[in-house]
């Protein structure tokens, strides 16, 4: 191992990496909103995740993403990713089924993707979930969260995402 490091909303920020929401919006239940507690609590994270609206359709994507980073150096060749599923007070407030995530060099930048991966967040609630085993690429290596999802069928009125804590392990 030569590099670990956390990032999401409450963590402190890694060296040359980061946790960005895009495209935040206010609109009761249907927008954007931050919960208090049930993320992760650690490694300086205190717990707090986002809920980010799904866009209405599995299959495609609106405007709100969140991006996750780091940078471990070009020594670092694979990252084994864990994100935390946290657990709000309301089943909508954690109900990716699933919740779709890219994994690109820069997350700013949708052409560097070279790989993606999805998580059922409403199985996984309080948890972490192993994503895989990924490659770093130019010494960086970035996660972005998209917001595909069925919001509106039966079970899942106002479901959202959730964004929360991150972990990569990587290695030469």
């Amino acid at each position: 191992m030569i590099y670990t490091d956390y990032a999401g909303p409450s963590c402190p920020t890694p060296p040359k990496g980061g946790y960005y929401e895009q495209n935040r919006f206010t609109d009761g239940d249907g927008g954007w909103y931050s919960l208090g507690g049930g993320g992760y609590v650690g490694h300086g994270c205190n717990g707090v995740f986002a809920s980010v609206p799904m866009s209405g359709d599995p299959a495609k994507d609106a405007n709100s993403r969140v991006m996750w980073w780091w940078e471990p150096g070009t020594s670092a060749k694979s990252c084994q990713l864990s994100v935390y599923v946290p657990k709000g007070p309301n089943d909508r407030d954690v109900a990716g089924h699933p919740t779709t995530y890219h994994v690109l060099t820069d997350p700013f930048d949708r052409t560097t993707k070279y790989d993606s991966f999805t998580i059922n967040q409403a199985g996984h609630r309080a948890q972490w979930v192993n994503a895989g085993s990924f490659a770093v690429k130019q010494g960086k290596i970035g996660i972005k969260l998209l917001d595909r999802g069925d919001d509106w069928s039966a079970g899942w009125n106002l479901a959202h995402h959730a964004a929360a804590q991150m972990k990569v392990t990587c290695r030469t």
